[in-house]
């Protein structure tokens, strides 16, 4: 199988054989497909702008794949024990969740509940 190279500017596939390679002092290198796209690159022209680079055509929605991302099934927990914590039993941890899931006006009726059944547990 013959092994493509992208060009650093354009982002089109360089065939083996084909373009040229540019080494910075910083060691960085970059393959460029032609001549046309080494002199773009080092003058500092944005591909974006440039009608014939694949970041152009990126930048203006064409010929974009338009892969989905794969659902993942998650998974069921079964059996699931609910412990208390920090002083509350599961009884009163189950009670204040079903209170989330109320109305404000609910949502305060029942927490008053909680507090006055707190209060004369102590």
């Amino acid at each position: 199988m013959v092994r493509h190279e992208i060009c650093s500017y354009s982002g089109i596939k360089i065939h083996p054989g084909r373009g040229q390679k540019y080494v910075r002092l910083d060691g960085r290198s970059f393959t460029f497909l032609n001549r046309k796209a080494a002199v773009h690159f080092q003058n500092k022209w944005a591909p974006r702008k440039i009608c014939w680079t694949a970041a152009y055509r990126r930048a203006l929605k064409k010929d974009v794949e338009i892969t989905t991302r794969r659902r993942h099934q998650r998974s069921v927990k079964s059996n699931v024990v609910v412990r208390g914590y920090s002083g509350l039993d599961s009884k009163d941890l189950a009670a204040k969740r079903r209170t989330t899931s109320l109305s404000a006006d609910a949502r305060k009726a029942a927490m008053a509940e909680l507090k006055k059944a707190k209060r004369t547990k102590q």
